[in-house]
């Protein structure tokens, strides 16, 4: 599967690594270049550098064809907008049964 995460902070690139060790091809988007030093060395997949809540940078992430987006940056708004944003922009929009909004996940 194509996954873009927003934001390489603990979470994001917690996430990033799990998913690329799972052979997943993985884009993670942040607006710190030095955040991408937590996915090691020897991550496989891409790092953008740029704003999750902008159009170009999801696009040249890979939205429109990604198969999932995980926003995991540090701000609940940035990542509500994320979502929203990935979501009209996705290709996926509508082609399978419970894929017609964004869903918000929130840890207890």
């Amino acid at each position: 599967m194509k996954i873009i995460i927003a934001g390489c902070g603990r979470v994001g690139s917690g996430l990033a690594r799990a998913l690329s060790l799972r052979h997943h091809a993985v884009t993670v988007v942040d607006v710190d270049p030095d955040a991408f030093q937590r996915l090691g060395k020897h991550f496989p997949g891409r790092t953008v550098t740029g704003s999750a809540v902008d159009r170009e940078t999801l696009a040249s992430a890979g939205a429109e064809h990604a198969d999932g987006v995980a926003a995991a940056t540090g701000s609940d708004e940035v990542n509500v907008a994320c979502a929203r944003i990935a979501f009209t922009r996705s290709t996926c929009r509508g082609s399978w049964p419970g894929c017609t909004t964004p869903q918000r996940g929130r840890s207890t």
